[in-house]
């Protein structure tokens, strides 16, 4: 197996590749000069998506631009950015079963689960509150 060494002219330290590291090293820069390329390509499509969004929407002498989010948000897709987020709210209806409680009556039971009955948001932020539990259909198991 072919094998180079390089000495450093300073230190005088050599370090021996084999033939197959450097033909490794040497696709390696080929590779990552492909992806500079890319890069490049795709910044000045960017920088160009950006300019013919704000020039579309802007006349000689204005001092303000307004446009919609839809629009912006049309913009940031296209160039592949994270859109603007805005906040929501939603009303859910969950219809729970409940087993095996243990009361003396219908009217504990439904006091207990009215206390209890607890609901949360596990991996989203938000405010939630529980406007009303309408406990029906209580029966003895």
């Amino acid at each position: 197996m072919n094998t180079i060494t390089v000495t450093n002219p300073e230190s005088n330290d050599s370090i021996t590749y084999t033939e197959t590291e450097v033909l490794r090293f040497i696709q390696d820069r080929a590779h990552a000069q492909t992806q500079q390329a890319e890069s490049i390509r795709k910044l000045i499509d960017v920088r160009n998506k950006v300019y013919e969004f704000f020039n579309s929407q802007y006349s000689p002498g204005d001092q303000e631009i307004t446009t919609s989010v839809e629009e912006i948000n049309d913009m940031l897709r296209d160039i592949g950015a994270d859109e603007l987020k805005r906040t929501w709210s939603a009303t859910v209806r969950i219809y729970v079963n409940v087993s095996g409680i243990e009361a003396a009556s219908k009217d504990e039971v439904e006091d207990m689960i009215r206390d209890d009955i607890n609901v949360e948001l596990q991996s989203v932020d938000g405010e939630i509150w529980v406007d009303d539990v309408e406990v029906s259909d209580i029966i003895a198991e």
